[in-house]
């Protein structure tokens, strides 16, 4: 879910000779990610087309997807891969739980948290709908060719259990972007730590703030400088 360019929030046209379809590419794309790194215990499908169970030390299970079909090979394939690990991969949330685990990697590197711990993290941008919203990379070929033929750009939406709090102390601010660090509780997320990752291009002045347009940083009117 890394992302590459696009800092900025601006909007992009498919091939002038066809339908001009337009897509909106979020503020701070460049830097859209969700990771997580859990302890749990990956369990074979129980049913020929079903997935497979990552059950998590709480006894709490996840819907455990893999990122392409060679990892998704080695999970059917290798008992090594069943069983307990630690695996690396991207959260998915419904109706404000979570519910599914898209592996990239086991053991390799983890636990990177100093303390063995489970980490939770994204960096997107908050929304009015006070969810945090992380944004697919446009440098991957296939979200370009995606955008480009159906004007639409894959996101995932996270909540989190005590976004009030943050709210109340005005540390989450709409068109922001952030990396928020969670600890998971049960099915939900409680924010940890925000971090301001990104600004809009444009920053909004407070109302109450007055700004002489003809006065120069020097405190000098052009015509006083002009005159000087």
């Amino acid at each position: 879910m890394a992302s590459h360019h696009h800092d900025s929030e601006k909007k992009t046209t498919s091939s002038p000779d066809t339908h001009k379809k337009r897509y909106k590419i979020l503020v701070g794309n460049g830097c859209h990610q969700a990771i997580a790194e859990v302890y749990g215990i990956l369990v074979p499908p129980a049913e020929e087309n079903s997935c497979h169970s990552l059950i998590l030390p709480d006894g709490y299970t996840l819907e455990a997807t893999f990122k392409d079909a060679r990892l998704k090979w080695l999970a059917h394939n290798k008992q090594q891969v069943l069983g307990a690990h630690w695996f690396r991969g991207y959260p998915k949330m419904k109706d404000d739980k979570l519910v599914g685990f898209q592996i990239v990697a086991w053991d390799m590197d983890m636990p990177t948290n100093p303390k063995g711990w489970e980490t939770w993290e994204f960096i997107g941008i908050w929304t009015v709908q006070k969810n945090l919203t992380v944004q697919r990379s446009m440098g991957l070929k296939e979200i370009r060719e995606q955008a480009k033929e159906t004007g639409f750009i894959k996101k995932f939406k996270y909540t989190f259990n005590n976004t009030y709090d943050w709210l109340k102390s005005k540390k989450l601010w709409t068109g922001y972007v952030y990396k928020i660090l969670c600890r998971r509780e049960k099915d939900t997320l409680k924010i940890q730590k925000v971090i301001p990752y990104a600004c809009p291009r444009v920053k909004p002045v407070p109302r109450n703030k007055t700004h002489n347009q003809n006065t120069s940083p020097q405190g000098k009117s052009p015509k006083t400088l002009k005159e000087t």
